[in-house]
């Protein structure tokens, strides 16, 4: 597991994780937080090119996360 990256500082550097569970229900906790990752193997790391949370759909109380890769 240790060659394993988190995608999203691949994606946005230093900018902090956006939220992606409790965004529109309080039952679990009053703040929104992130616990949904991407990871990536070694071979993938250069060819991250966004990562991006859906912070609009209802549909599950956790919010998708896309990943998008491209060539080196």
């Amino acid at each position: 597991i240790s060659s394993l990256a988190d995608a999203w500082p691949l994606a946005h550097g230093t900018q902090p994780h956006e939220p992606t569970f409790r965004l529109f229900d309080s039952r679990y906790g009053p703040e929104p937080i992130c616990c949904d990752f991407v990871f990536v193997s070694a071979n993938l790391r250069r060819q991250v090119r966004i990562v991006r949370v859906d912070g609009q759909t209802r549909v599950s109380d956790h919010q998708p996360v896309l990943l998008v890769l491209g060539p080196d």
